[in-house]
């Protein structure tokens, strides 16, 4: 029997959409999830130039305010048909691409994360039936 682990054409991929969110309304959306992900950013960027032994630079890994996290650009919402097309694109670029995994920041309630969630299962899913 051939080894399924190396067959490309049974190569399945799970990307992390780990800083990305879908929402009819992006500034608000900001003003409400930024505060999250943005403590994400600072206590991940605190441990990383503690010794620095990520070996990890970049903007990602700075302290930085609020507001110059919500502008960094780091944290990205999308609309529903703004993520369908990026999602198109992604799955252009990797056909293996079978899985996305978004994040709930810590503090973020799991019955307001799940608005967004279903963002994602209502509007965007859909389009890749």
């Amino acid at each position: 029997m051939k080894d399924a682990g190396k067959d490309p054409a049974s190569a399945r991929v799970t990307a992390t959409t780990l800083f990305m969110v879908v929402a009819e309304d992006k500034a608000a959306a900001m003003d409400e999830l930024a505060p999250y992900f943005h403590h994400v950013n600072n206590t991940y960027a605190e441990f990383n130039n503690e010794d620095k032994a990520i070996g990890m630079d970049g903007p990602g890994m700075a302290v930085m305010s609020l507001e110059d996290y919500k502008a960094s650009g780091m944290l990205h919402i999308m609309t529903p048909d703004e993520a369908v097309a990026t999602f198109r694109a992604m799955k252009e670029k990797t056909p293996a691409l079978e899985h996305l995994m978004f994040m709930r920041p810590p503090g973020l309630s799991a019955d307001r994360f799940q608005y967004y969630a279903g963002l994602v299962a209502d509007k965007v899913m859909p389009a890749f039936e």
